[in-house]
């Protein structure tokens, strides 16, 4: 098994790093520990941009810049090995991660106020100009009026639950 999938906080082999990823989210200790070791890295005065180049370190912050000069490449070829020969190994750089400020939110106060506006009592602004009646509501005073039950055309309450009844579920919905 490869160590560099073994938790650095509890000493627990994984075999993938995905399985290790997994088990800093399920343990709740070594997470804790893992996010102590990131914030001690990151608040430490040893990661300033001047002291980078000391230590080996690349600022990935300006690194893809359009307008910087040094761009990462191959180490140079040296003298003794052949063209085309794999470079001698160099250690990789160190990346520093910086820590991002937390987010904030700014207070805005509103651009316009909601407000009422007043009319002259004269124009009967929102007074009810007449009272109306829905077709249903029509329809039924009718009936009254021709002294008809209210299940009328049909002859009786039974009929008219009846054909409710088919209008609603059965052969006539699927139509």
């Amino acid at each position: 098994m490869d160590a560099q999938h073994t938790c650095k906080y509890c000493g627990k082999r994984c075999d993938t790093a995905q399985g290790l990823t997994s088990h800093y989210e399920l343990k709740k200790l070594c997470r804790q520990r893992m996010h102590e070791a990131y914030r001690a890295d990151s608040d430490s005065d040893d990661t300033d941009d001047s002291n980078m180049e000391d230590e080996g370190l690349v600022n990935l912050d300006n690194i893809w810049d359009d307008d910087s000069e040094e761009l990462p490449a191959d180490p140079p070829q040296t003298s003794t090995s052949p063209a085309g020969s794999p470079p001698e190994s160099i250690p990789p750089p160190r990346t520093v991660l910086k820590k991002r400020p937390p987010p904030t939110v700014e207070e805005v106060e509103d651009e316009d106020d909601r407000y009422v506006q007043d009319f002259p009592p004269d124009l009967n602004a929102g007074a009810r100009l007449a009272r109306c009646e829905t077709v249903f509501q029509k329809w039924r005073e009718e009936q009254r009026k021709n002294g008809q039950q209210p299940w009328y055309p049909m002859d009786s309450e039974e009929e008219w639950e009846l054909a409710r009844w088919l209008m609603t579920s059965g052969p006539s919905r699927q139509l």
